[in-house]
């Protein structure tokens, strides 16, 4: 079950928050977000089991080596897993596709769902070239 929760963003605009399919401690929101949610979990201290309860927050997302932003979120309390925000934004806004998440302005930072949408891979290399204005790998290796 998809919660869908409204408050109101840092700017005053609506921001809705989406449970993330396959990690449901955590919701991604229309404007980029990824956070936690509040949880109680267990945890063993030597031989006594006991419960917590734990905090939702913004997760602050680190930077991949290609320019996406990455969260680490963790699967049922176990273990962790790596995954770019546009790709969570788009599969809770957008539902599933295998299909290539593209970056409507080029912005790798900007994961709003008003910039993201899915395209073919053929697509997305053609948006890079003719609106984004990138050059062919080969120009820049030859103007070294």
């Amino acid at each position: 079950m998809i919660n869908n929760v409204y408050e109101i963003g840092n700017r005053g605009e609506i921001e809705e928050w989406k449970t993330v399919e396959d990690f449901p401690d955590y919701e991604a929101s229309n404007t980029g977000c990824i956070r936690s949610k509040t949880r109680r979990i267990r945890q063993n201290k030597g031989d006594t089991i006991y419960e917590r309860t734990m905090k939702g927050k913004i997760i602050k997302p680190s930077l991949s080596k290609t320019g996406y932003c990455l969260v680490w979120l963790r699967k049922d309390n176990k273990k962790s897993y790596a995954v770019t925000v546009h790709r969570i934004v788009a599969k809770a806004f957008l539902g599933y596709s295998e299909l290539d998440v593209n970056h409507k302005d080029g912005n790798k930072m900007n994961n709003s769902i008003t910039n993201l949408e899915y395209v073919t891979r053929s697509e997305n290399i053609k948006h890079a070239y003719r609106v984004l204005h990138r050059k062919h790998w080969t120009e820049y290796e030859t103007n070294k």
